[in-house]
């Protein structure tokens, strides 16, 4: 069966898609993580070859209250059956995906069941794995049982991203039970098709030096050397645009053990981003904590639309943000491979670009949300060339796919005592920093502290994309970037961001780190050691750097005048 390479590319290298496509998969409840687990259902492609995604037929409507907080339902879908509303978006978010209503998920031998409790209690089947997914008041479980709660569930400002984080954390879990995740990482894969060219001897200099290649169509980059009988040899490399090399891709498989970590169900995990909040036999305890909306108006400056930035600028518009967003980005178009998890595009939105189609669909989101985009990577003169859009940040954000930008989106954070939060994704991996100019210096410091200075020097002048791929004829990767990691780091990251914008009086994390193989969330440990108090590596009060980088900016201005 044939399916969409264009859509998948960014992940072959992590999962194995066809596995992934030919899951039967069952989505069972109505909470507020329903929506969030969905979209990665269908970004992924599960149930888009032989498999399928059940859902269970219910009698209960859409209300408006399954509207709030989420993007996968829309205002004409409200009077639907959940069942019915859920089918119909799936099919919207990936038109392959094979959706079925049941009245019992326990006859179709699902492989896993995702329930997400809500209003309507839930009685899974005992002989299927299942992955537990919920949302409290403050925090977030996910494993193998449904905890207690020592609160009655209320939504609020962090609802929304708190939902987002589970389902993608729900779903990396239904990947790692289900053996689809890769143990060893395809990084590149290609086969090399090599030719021994005799040619005419009556041709001066030899037809064999003239040859041009092209396979299925498509023309070759060979490389060229030359026999011990003096006759060229071509070596042309052939990528998975081949539909033969596809073939081969799919049906390799690279023999070794699944370590018990990456594929063994997580018990319960739970995160809350207080730190007062804790797990305690199998019981959620919880704080309660006063949290205001935003004071009006703010502005936040928003670094990269790519993966990350768009779930981020996503969950800003449906937490009922009113401020202003400030979005920076140089990608002049969309390309179908962005679809498998830049949620603001969409088949139609190919060949636009980016800032473009995101203004656009986060003005559909939330008409109160104040959207200003600039094409363009920010460079050091940025703040000078568009101090209109960034004057009186009261955030900055930096999803950038490269660390050049980060830097200096972080050193200006820095400079004009802006908070910044810094996320990255790749492959399974991920992390979120919150950096308080007066409490912890810049992002430079982070990187310094954790990488060592000879590297964060580096880092800061870097411009290599740090998830996408780098497309190379004679060697081509296969991706390392996926959905659940971004939807994940991406959630957090919005999580800290609303915290930050409002103050709260309870302390909360300033450094996170995700590792989907095993699925797991560390907080800064010394942090959480020192939990009444500064953290000891990272709060450490201002640093001279933003000096250096407004020296840098100097320069830069001189030159230009120059």
């Amino acid at each position: 069966m044939q399916w969409e390479l264009e859509r998948y590319k960014r992940q072959l290298g992590l999962v194995h898609q066809r596995r992934l496509m030919d899951l039967n998969v069952a989505l069972l409840g109505d909470g507020p993580v329903l929506p969030y687990v969905a979209i990665n259902l269908a970004l992924l492609g599960v149930g888009s070859g032989r498999g399928c995604i059940f859902l269970p037929v219910t009698a209960e409507r859409l209300i408006a209250e399954h509207l709030e907080g989420q993007f996968f339902f829309k205002p004409e879908d409200e009077g639907l059956t959940i069942s019915e509303a859920v089918a119909q978006r799936l099919a919207q978010w990936n038109t392959s995906v094979n959706v079925q209503l049941v009245e019992q998920v326990d006859q179709y031998g699902c492989d896993a069941i995702l329930a997400v409790p809500g209003t309507e209690p839930l009685t899974p089947p005992s002989r299927i794995p299942v992955i537990w997914a919920g949302v409290t008041g403050y925090g977030l479980y996910v494993g193998a049982h449904k905890p207690q709660s020592n609160l009655p569930f209320s939504r609020n400002l962090l609802t929304p991203a708190l939902a987002s984080a589970c389902g993608a954390i729900a779903t990396q879990e239904m990947l790692r039970i289900t053996r689809s995740i890769r143990v060893s990482e395809i990084e590149k894969f290609w086969l090399t098709l090599n030719y021994t060219v005799r040619p005419p001897v009556a041709t001066e200099g030899g037809a064999g030096d003239k040859c041009k290649f092209s396979v299925g169509g498509f023309q070759a980059h060979p490389f060229k050397e030359v026999a011990e009988d003096q006759n060229p040899v071509y070596r042309v490399p052939v990528d998975l645009s081949n539909d033969y090399a596809r073939l081969l891709f799919e049906s390799t498989e690279i023999h070794e053990p699944t370590p018990p970590a990456y594929s063994s169900p997580v018990p319960l995990l739970y995160y809350s981003p207080f730190w007062a909040n804790h797990l305690q036999d199998d019981t959620i305890i919880e704080q309660p904590v006063r949290l205001p909306p935003p004071a009006a108006p703010q502005r936040v400056i928003l670094g990269g639309v790519g993966g990350i930035g768009t779930w981020f600028a996503a969950l800003l518009a449906v937490s009922r943000y009113e401020g202003e967003l400030v979005i920076f980005d140089g990608d002049t178009q969309i390309e179908k491979h962005n679809l498998n998890r830049q949620v603001l595009f969409e088949d139609q939105s190919i060949g636009l670009p980016k800032v473009e189609a995101a203004a656009h669909a986060l003005r559909r989101m939330n008409a109160a949300l104040t959207v200003m985009d600039s094409m363009e990577q920010i460079q050091v003169t940025t703040a000078l060339a568009h101090s209109a859009l960034m004057d009186g940040a009261s955030l900055a954000v930096s999803t950038f796919d490269n660390f050049q930008a980060r830097y200096i989106l972080g050193e200006w954070a820095a400079l004009e005592k802006v908070p910044l939060v810094n996320a990255g994704a790749d492959g399974f991996d991920g992390d979120v920093e919150v950096v308080v100019p007066e409490r912890n210096g810049c992002l430079f410091c982070f990187w310094e502290q954790e990488k060592g200075s000879a590297a964060a020097q580096a880092m800061k002048t870097a411009q290599d994309p740090l998830s996408c791929t780098r497309e190379d004829a004679n060697a081509p990767a296969v991706g390392r970037a996926l959905v659940t990691t971004t939807a994940a780091m991406a959630s957090l990251q919005a999580l800290v961001s609303m915290l930050t914008l409002i103050r709260p009086e309870a302390r909360f994390d300033h450094r996170l780190g995700y590792y989907g193989k095993d699925n797991t969330l560390e907080k800064c440990r010394l942090s959480s050691q020192n939990t009444s108090g500064r953290c000891p590596l990272h709060e450490r009060g201002s640093c001279q750097h933003p000096q250096q980088f407004w020296r840098m900016l100097e320069e830069a201005i001189l030159e230009d005048v120059e």
